[in-house]
């Protein structure tokens, strides 16, 4: 479990429980006192032992998971101070030679050997002055660009140095932020296509979970634009006076896109920088510290508490017993740990060169696409230089076909106006058997020469026909090469733009469009392939040649990197080799111990089981008491409510009755006063 995710029991809280902080005035004072009975334990500190709640600091304060957002401040200056190649060096802090040091306090049965709660990111610390002793200020390798190294070095800065529109820049910022996500367990599946066009949901759920990491409490509001700005202003983001309101409203947007992955990654270094402060400060305890041997250490700590009890004569404590077998259940916690990672660190190794060495490399498969990009780019080329030279022959193929189907329409009218004649004169003139001889002969011949003339008007139809359903297939194919024209087209102006402006005038107003239907030859195709857009592919091929040079050397350079790389696989399989061996002798190690504690910890387990039976009574006891108590307050509030209802009631009465009791002593004093004047009178008189 991550250490800032551990919670400690505050003695406030739990005065009952045993001390968990690396306080040694405590150790001296609770020297030789009787150890307290079981049953007057808290059973909460059982259930408290781990927690995801806000945790206790260094100096023994509770976190407020309010005040995360406040106190995130502090922690960017100590972040500052952290990295040499990312910050200013600010005041340095007196590296304290205790701090950090193994807990030295007492140890409750079944509880875990564990170093002092570091501050977790986001919290405040309890002292004004904390010491950090140990710092690590190798600096780091930065990416090209500028990733690491152009973070503020004084602080705020007005407008951004890094090139955020640079593609390398983003490809490697995107890449750093996949990274992160990927070892972090974000639940959304993320990749470098994803954030090409990103949508704001998947921005929105990247940039909760990166802040997540350092406030886990923090509520969003209705507008997520607020919010971002609210928190890149507590943090510090020294780039934020350069965002404007807009950009955060609509973050897929392409003109605020590079501003949103700039402070992503800027957010994403901040927290690898805040993971590397809490794992770098000191030895995390006993087991981590190489200068002497485990069991020396263990044994030395175990005669320094139990010898100043031998000497007073009393009884030595059981949880002196119980605070050895603990640390040495952690010590093989930790040894299994440290194997489990190392095998996960071979396996990754192993699954990166087996990848490295059957996969075939990218760079191949998209010289391969290129290859067949340029010969679908030559053939295309071919056909439209050939459907361009094949267009007059269609042309004049078609006017011929309509002088004939013209001059065979005439030929039709005529002999229709001639078989009109004959017929108006066959019809005038007297029947005789000559003639009509005649006109059989005639008619036959002229039924023969009109067979003859359907026959070529069918031929000519036919003709006419095939040609125009082969005219009506070339449209179809003009159509289809001019969508696959513009297709490429557009393809060509998705190519990485080595000169922007240089390809803009390449690139501007290359697209066609035919007209099959103008009349005017040089109106078919606009603009014209010969006089304007002949010129401008050939400028892209040699602008495609330039390109393919290019990728000709970063192969070379590639081939380089691969050679390296096979070195650095060489020697990384020698690392391996050791971190087998290393792993062969710890798992050794972990055999002997796990054996010798088995046989040390059995009587301890059995008492360890009994006392969690007896706090499971007593937490079943405690629960039946509080249960009948809210009962019983419950039955106490409705007598409550009942009695001072019947209070009110004898009370309006009471004081109704009061004040006819007044009123009538004060007609009764009236009366007296007049009965008494008359009496008065009368004695006067």
């Amino acid at each position: 479990m991550n250490a800032r995710r551990r919670t400690i029991v505050d003695n406030s809280i739990n005065p009952g429980a045993r001390q968990y902080g690396n306080n040694h005035g405590a150790l001296q004072q609770n020297m030789g006192k009787p150890q307290m009975q079981e049953s007057q334990r808290n059973p909460v500190l059982r259930a408290a032992r781990f927690s995801m709640a806000p945790q206790q600091n260094n100096m023994g304060g509770i976190a407020d998971p309010n005040s995360n957002l406040n106190s995130i401040k502090g922690n960017s200056i100590l972040a500052r101070r952290y990295d040499s190649n990312r910050m200013t060096p600010g005041k340095k802090f007196d590296g304290g030679a205790g701090f950090g040091l193994p807990d030295a306090g007492n140890y409750g049965p079944g509880s875990q050997l564990r170093k002092p709660a570091p501050r977790p990111y986001g919290q405040t610390p309890a002292t004004k002055h904390p010491k950090i002793g140990s710092i690590d200020t190798s600096r780091r390798t930065t990416f090209a660009g500028g990733l690491m190294s152009t973070v503020s070095r004084i602080g705020r800065a007005g407008n951004d140095p890094r090139p955020l529109r640079d593609p390398q820049f983003q490809y490697e910022a995107k890449l750093k932020i996949i990274n992160y996500l990927g070892a972090n367990r974000f639940p959304n599946d993320i990749s470098i296509k994803s954030l090409e066009s990103p949508t704001n949901k998947i921005i929105e759920d990247i940039f909760k979970f990166i802040y997540g990491r350092i406030d886990p409490y923090f509520v969003y509001g209705r507008k997520i634009e607020d919010d971002i700005e609210t928190i890149l202003r507590v943090i510090e983001y020294p780039y934020l006076d350069g965002i404007s309101k807009s950009k955060l409203r609509v973050l897929s947007s392409s003109n605020s896109w590079n501003v949103v992955l700039g402070f992503l990654v800027w957010m994403v270094e901040l927290n690898e920088i805040a993971d590397r402060m809490e794992s770098s400060r000191a030895p995390d305890n006993l087991f981590s510290n190489p200068g002497s041997k485990f069991e020396e250490r263990v044994f030395y700590q175990y005669l320094v508490k139990a010898y100043p009890i031998w000497l007073n004569g009393d009884e030595e404590p059981g949880y002196i017993e119980d605070e050895l077998s603990n640390q040495f259940l952690e010590q093989t916690k930790n040894a299994q740990e440290q194997n489990q990672l190392y095998e996960a660190q071979l396996k990754e190794l192993q699954d990166e060169l087996d990848k490295l060495l059957t996969e075939k490399p990218p760079l191949s498969i998209e010289n391969e696409k290129k290859a067949l990009f340029e010969s679908d780019k030559e053939k295309l080329l071919a056909y439209c230089n050939k459907i361009e030279r094949k267009q007059p022959k269609l042309r004049a193929a078609i006017e011929k076909l309509s002088a004939d189907v013209e001059s065979e329409s005439k030929e039709l009218d005529s002999i229709m106006n001639e078989i009109g004649i004959v017929t108006k004169v066959v019809n005038e003139q007297q029947i005789s058997v000559v003639e009509v001889d005649k006109m059989s002969s005639e008619r036959d011949r002229l039924i023969k020469v009109l067979d003859e003339i359907e026959q070529r008007a069918n031929q000519k139809q036919e003709e006419i026909w095939e040609k125009e359903s082969k005219i009506q297939q070339t449209v179809y194919e003009i159509d289809d090469l001019e969508l696959k024209y513009n297709e490429n087209v557009k393809a060509l102006n998705k190519l990485p733009p080595e000169n922007a402006e240089t390809q803009k005038d390449i690139f501007e107003n290359l697209t066609i469009k035919i007209n099959t239907s103008a009349s005017n030859p040089g109106q078919i195709c606009e603009p014209n392939i010969k006089s304007e857009i002949e010129p401008k592919l050939y400028k892209v091929r040699e602008l495609l040649i330039g390109e393919s040079h290019k990728m000709q050397s970063q192969i070379f350079a590639i081939k380089q990197e691969s050679s390296q790389l096979e070195d650095l696989i060489n020697e990384t399989s020698e690392t391996l080799a050791e971190l087998n061996k290393q792993a062969k002798r710890h798992q050794e190690m972990c055999s002997e111990l796990r054996s010798s504690i088995l046989e040390e910890s059995l009587a301890p387990s059995m008492e360890i089981d009994n006392l969690e039976k007896e706090i499971f009574l007593i937490e079943k006891a405690t629960a039946k008491i509080e249960n009948q108590a809210k009962h019983e307050h419950t039955a106490s509030k409705t007598r409550f409510g009942s009695i001072t209802r019947t209070y009110n009631e004898h009370s309006s009465s009471l004081s109704k009755e009061l004040v006819d009791s007044l009123d009538n002593v004060l007609k009764m004093q009236a009366h007296v006063k007049s009965r008494f004047a008359q009496s008065l009178k009368l004695f006067n008189q």
